[in-house]
């Protein structure tokens, strides 16, 4: 054998012994290091949210839900607001299906992920919250979504704005439209032109005002309408 074959084999063998010598900064880390590298209690809170178990998904959500409590979660933790996001939307835009039957489709485990959202804040928060608003078609849940974005507040580019529209023209054309729905909505809205009057002040939101202010609703929507129509300036 010649030197160089040697020289080359000798090289082959030593090379990935010595790659875990490497300064870590110098290391590209495998896909099974990554992921052992994470704490494992995002590990475990990401597998219950997947799970197929309701009983998991709740496990999940309490588990969140202390964390919040504590204020161990902050605006920008991606990974905790991640598997909040996934279980707020758990059935509507993240759907599993099965002979055309939506799976695990549990309203009241995505409104509770939305009321934690609100209470964390922050733009991923907001965007979660922006994601239930388009897709959510439970009043119950789209409630809570709008009530906490009344408290996260309105993204600069308007979507926020967009959202809240689509919710009113879609429940004025309904022909029961839903109260409570409508009244957690115009209570939000009239939170939110108090700090980001301009966001809301468009023709379209007030021509929905205007219709829900004489509309089928009961007294109080009605007058919640003119209320929040003052707030913005357009009575």
């Amino acid at each position: 054998m010649t030197k160089t074959a040697i020289a080359i084999i000798t090289a082959a063998i030593l090379l990935p012994a010595m790659t875990g010598l490497l300064p870590a900064e110098e290391r590209v880390m495998t896909v099974e290091e990554l992921y052992l590298q994470e704490d494992i209690g995002i590990q475990v809170l990401r597998t219950q949210a997947l799970s197929s178990r309701r009983d998991h998904k709740e496990q999940a959500l309490e588990t969140l839900r202390t964390l919040v409590e504590d204020g161990a979660i902050a605006a920008d933790d991606s990974p905790r607001i991640a598997i909040l996001r996934l279980l707020a939307t758990d059935g509507s835009s993240y759907q599993v299906r099965v002979g055309g039957r939506v799976l695990y489709n549990n309203p009241d485990i995505r409104r509770d992920a939305a009321e934690l959202l609100g209470e964390i804040g922050g733009p991923q928060s907001r965007s979660a919250l922006l994601e239930i608003m388009e897709y959510e078609r439970e009043p119950m849940v789209l409630s809570q979504a709008i009530h906490a974005l009344g408290h996260v507040g309105l993204d600069d580019e308007g979507r926020g704005a967009v959202r809240l529209a689509r919710v009113l023209n879609r429940e004025n054309a309904r022909d029961n439209p839903d109260n409570n729905l409508m009244y957690v909505t115009l209570m939000s809205m009239e939170r939110l032109a108090g700090d980001q009057p301009d966001q809301l002040a468009t023709s379209t939101l007030v021509n929905s005002l205007v219709q829900i202010s004489t509309g089928p609703y009961n007294r109080l929507v009605r007058e919640q309408a003119r209320q929040t129509l003052s707030v913005l300036g357009g009575l």
